[in-house]
């Protein structure tokens, strides 16, 4: 059984109530329908009535003696407020009135009572009450297709509303209107109307039913109202109005008050700059929708969800929900909020770096906005279509699509939108006017993000005209901002949403000093520039690190401590999953990525949770620049600092002795990047025979730019690098120097993610406990399942082993662990070689921890690649044999050096939300001084014998580190059969370079 009142068909019986009483009450049970007798009329004759809803949404019909539907009324209050019926007869008869609910199973009370009946002819009052309704509901029909119309029907309802004092629909009409009117532009009439609206609302009277106002209303107006401040710029007003719609809604157990309150509030933390709270608040809404069952409401918090994770970099789970809210639009059938998700899902595959395709969704959006009539939205639509046309370089598309949208943003009261289009043309122009608009309205009402960007833009239009002092000032402006915005996310226990922004803007800071610099050479902008450039570099794991000397985890309640462990284990589980589904072509594999990306920002919070709720949080100090004297005090004299700043103009080489520094300009960074990558190619596959010709023609020409400037410093030193781009991937010590002889035959190397790292890792050695044994070597686990130490009885699975057994570092671990007396060393092979070794703190008395082992780097999700130990157990059954990197950040692992001996380990990606992460992240943030790591997938024979070799430096001559790997590289480069740079340059060391 399904019935409901609908807006032509009567219903086919209805429960009789008699005549509408002066004043009553009633109970409507669900599945029926109650009908009351309005008796005879005579033409022209005329009746007020007025029912008063009381948490079911209820249509109401007016029904001629021959059936026929003469009038049907649903205002749209939702299931509370004043349903106002006045009604004038046709022609003479018998009518009833049939009070029924618009879902068909709903029941619940309501009041309804008569207000006046016209016994004669209906007076004038009763006439400007059925003509209001008239223009109300032509309004309500045309608002979305065609705007200008609806406006002037709605101002025809409020003139006779207003004339026929029925105050609840007046409220109602000025409420509608100023909605429609934010659309249009209108933004201060819009204000108007609300303010009208709310004061009717507050006190209409219910024809004696109640006189306190209608609460859920007045929520309403205050959210609209404060969405109509927020897009005029008045922000702190839209707070306000937010938080008083989820008090008064609150208040009368109003929950879809309080849940439109809370996306609202969310969508002002993101203006605010607090995008975590921003997310927080959405998801809480969310939760209310869903369990109201009110899916269009929670497809448009969906997507404001959406957008806010974009902003986090978090694009895949944006996309996620984006999906979500799109399946729910489509089924909708309302063309300008689908647009609406379509504009927000193009504008999350534009940031992520899908521009061609975001593309196409910005047209798609652009069409349905045209066919509504949504002239501000689609300036909305237009100027992202700007930013994904610059971005693919095609400026005049993006001229044309932001001036559009700007024209259309200035007939409009929209000041918020009016300043983001105007920053977005000024600074793909350079116009400084259209940069001071925009800055003074984002001053105004305390966007720093977007303030940031314009400061970014007005630096680089001062620095075209040459006015350097003045860029520099607007480089400082923006970079403070965007650490502001940083501190805020910090001091919430997340990273920066904002840090690839803080590099852009501080790569032209860079740029700008080393131009001063240019001009006044001793007024010690160079200086400032390097100190500048190295606090950019690998930000996050220097803010790690700060975190981990004060041991945040140190009195956090342990149930966020098990919530986490619970998170790791679940994360695991869902990785192997999917691992075995992508083995055996499984379907699925959509539903588990969904499931990995969830998992992984429930533990991103769970540990924001745990620094918030860590009593020593508040020690933490905030990262600032390493002066450079603190630089040259870690430099002895025979050790050279080669820092490289790349740069879309020119690159920058800073040469930093402990009794100076020099600066050497470079050029642009595409150049050096394609060289890079030309370079790492031809080193990782040198032992093959199609690129031995090419390889050294490269590798030259990168050496002459890198090295050739300070080549006369070279001599006798140790080299520190500090790379950016794609250098990361370059062995320097396999790069030549003054001939064919690579660097390696001369210095050691070591890489450094930044000074500020390296001094922030020797700081921590000083402090922490020494281990008290020497060296645990794990090596030659089972991978495979045709490996004969498993037992012969066992079934071997038809799906290919994802991990090939490698069977020297058996070799590796035997050549190693003798040089260590018994007592001081811990070798675990075969089966013993497990994760746990580590993951319970066994390795965490040993100075040096040596991992023989496979190292896989997750493209698609960094924070789950690892370090791979035995799948299987001695009786052959399979196990996770995986120690990933989200694990790895909660271990304890004070070694003076971690020995990955596997492939691809120094790699690092881009994760979601996180910026750049990688092994060698985890195990500094883990307690590990220094690395040794690899770039490529190396070969497992010839790494046995660089690994003997650097361990008899260590051991037998009484190397260091870096003069160990120098002497180990340069044994087995002189060897025939290794002398490729493919078996011999793969292994960096990264982090202190000092003694052990």
């Amino acid at each position: 059984m399904s019935i409901k009142l609908t807006a032509t068909e009567p219903p086919f019986e209805g429960r009789p109530r008699g005549e509408i009483p002066e004043a009553g009450s009633d109970q409507l049970a669900g599945y029926e329908f109650h009908q009351y007798e309005l008796g005879k009329l005579a033409r022209g004759e005329g009746i007020h009535v007025a029912l008063a809803q009381q948490g079911v949404d209820l249509g109401i019909q007016i029904v001629n003696d021959a059936g026929g539907v003469e009038l049907f009324i649903d205002s749209p209050t939702g299931a509370n407020g004043l349903e106002e019926i006045c009604f004038v007869a046709p022609s003479a008869g018998r009518f009833q009135l049939f009070v029924g609910p618009l879902e068909a199973e709903e029941a619940g009370p309501y009041a309804i009572r008569v207000i006046e009946r016209a016994s004669k002819l209906a007076n004038a009052r009763i006439v400007d009450c059925v003509t209001g309704r008239r223009a109300f509901d032509q309004a309500q029909q045309l608002r979305s297709t065609q705007p200008a119309e609806a406006m002037a029907l709605y101002d025809k309802a409020i003139e006779h509303w207003r004339r026929s004092r029925v105050d609840f629909s007046l409220a109602l009409a000025l409420k509608q209107a100023g909605s429609l009117a934010v659309l249009r532009g209108e933004i201060e009439s819009a204000l108007t109307a609300y303010a009208e609206a709310m004061t009717l609302f507050r006190t209409v009277d219910y024809y004696g039913a109640k006189s306190d106002g209608d609460l859920h209303q007045v929520a309403s107006v205050l959210n609209l109202s404060g969405l109509a401040h927020k897009r005029a710029g008045a922000l702190l007003q839209a707070r306000r109005a937010f938080v008083e719609a989820r008090t008064a809604a609150g208040s009368v157990s109003y929950r879809e008050g309080v849940a439109a309150a809370i996306s609202n509030l969310a969508s002002w933390e993101e203006v605010a700059g607090d995008l975590y709270r921003a997310v927080e608040l959405h998801r809480e809404a969310l939760v209310i929708w869903r369990d109201l069952g009110l899916a269009p409401e929670e497809a448009t918090t969906l997507n404001g969800l959406g957008v806010a994770l974009s902003r986090l970099g978090l694009y895949g789970e944006a996309l996620d929900r984006l999906e979500e809210a799109l399946a729910i639009r489509q089924q909708e059938k309302r063309g300008d909020l689908l647009a609406n998700t379509w504009l927000t899902i193009g504008w999350v595959k534009h940031l992520s770096g899908q521009g061609e395709e975001a593309l196409g969704d910005f047209w798609r959006a652009i069409r349905l906005y045209r066919e509504h009539g949504s002239r501000l939205n689609e300036a909305g639509a237009l100027d992202r279509l700007g930013s994904a046309f610059r971005k693919i370089g095609r400026s005049k598309f993006a001229q044309q699509a932001y001036e559009i949208a700007l024209s259309i943003y200035r007939a409009s009261d929209d000041r918020v939108h009016t300043a983001h289009t105007a920053s977005n043309l000024g600074c793909l122009l350079g116009d400084p006017a259209l940069l001071k608009e925009a800055a003074e309205i984002f001053e105004g009402f305390g966007d720093r993000a977007a303030l940031a960007h314009v400061r970014f833009c007005q630096a680089h239009e001062e620095r075209s005209a040459d006015r350097l002092n003045a860029a520099l000032h607007r480089t400082d402006e923006a970079a403070a901002l965007v650490e502001d915005l940083r501190i805020n996310a910090l001091q919430r226990g997340y990273p920066s949403p904002e840090l690839r922004l803080w590099q852009e803007y501080s790569e032209l800071q860079v740029d700008v000093l080393m131009s001063l610099h240019d001009r006044l050479p001793e007024a010690d902008h160079a200086v400032r520039a390097f100190e500048v450039s190295d606090l950019t570099r690998a930000r996050h794991l220097y803010e790690m690190l700060l975190e981990a000397q004060v041991e945040v985890r140190s009195g956090v309640p342990d149930e966020l401590l098990e919530r986490e462990r619970v998170l790791q284990h679940q994360l695991n589980d869902i990785e192997l999953r999917r691992q075995a589904l992508a083995a055996d072509g499984g379907t699925g594999l959509a539903e588990l990525q969904k499931d990995l990306r969830q998992s992984l920002r429930q533990l991103q919070d769970i540990r924001a949770a745990i620094r918030s709720a860590s009593p020593r949080f508040a020690e933490l100090r905030q990262p600032t620049p390493t002066q450079l004297e603190e630089v040259q005090a870690l430099l002895a004299p025979d050790t050279l600092l080669l820092s490289y700043v790349l740069g879309e103009e020119r690159s920058y080489l800073f040469a930093v002795r402990h009794d100076g520094l020099e600066s050497h300009v470079l050029p642009p960074r595409r150049q050096v990047d394609a060289l890079a990558w030309k370079v790492y190619s031809g080193m990782r596959s040198s032992h093959q025979r199609r690129t031995r010709q090419q390889l050294p023609i490269y590798a030259e020409q990168l050496a002459e730019i890198l090295l050739a400037p300070v080549v006369e410093q070279l001599a006798g030193r140790r080299l520190l690098v500090v790379g950016d781009g794609l250098l990361h991937y370059v062995p320097f010590a396999a790069l030549p120097l003054g001939g064919e002889d690579p660097v390696a035959e001369r210095h050691s190397v070591v890489h450094l993610p930044s000074v500020a790292v390296a001094k922030a890792l020797r700081e921590r050695a000083v402090e922490r406990r020494r281990p008290a044994k020497e060296l645990a070597v794990i090596a030659n686990a089972v991978y495979t399942a045709t490996d004969d130490r498993l037992p012969a009885t066992r079934t071997v699975p038809a799906v290919p082993d994802p991990l090939p057994h490698l069977p020297y570092t058996a070799q590796e671990a035997e050549a190693i662990s003798t040089l260590v007396p018994p007592s001081q060393r811990l070798v675990a092979t075969g089966f013993a070689a497990r994760p746990e070794l580590i993951r319970q703190g066994v390795l965490r008395d040993y100075r040096i921890v040596h991992l023989a082992t496979h190292g896989l780097l997750h493209e698609d999700h960094p924070e789950l690649s690892g370090v791979a130990f035995s799948m299987f157990d001695e009786a052959g059954a399979t196990k996770d044999g995986y120690l990933r990197l989200h694990e790895i950040y909660a271990l304890e692992l004070p070694a003076d050096l971690v020995v990955l001996s596997a492939c691809r380990t120094a790699l690092t990606r881009e994760a979601e939300g996180a910026g750049l992460v990688g092994l060698t992240h985890g195990f500094f943030y883990a307690g590990a001084s220094r690395l040794l790591v690899s770039l490529w997938d190396v070969h497992d024979e010839a790494t046995a014998e660089l690994m003997a070799a650097f361990y008899r430096g260590l051991y037998s001559e009484g190397l260091t580190p870096p003069d160990a790997l120098r002497a180990a590289q340069r044994f087995l480069r002189r060897q025939e059969r290794w002398q490729a740079p493919y078996y011999w340059a793969g292994f960096v060391l990264e982090g202190d370079w000092g003694p052990r």
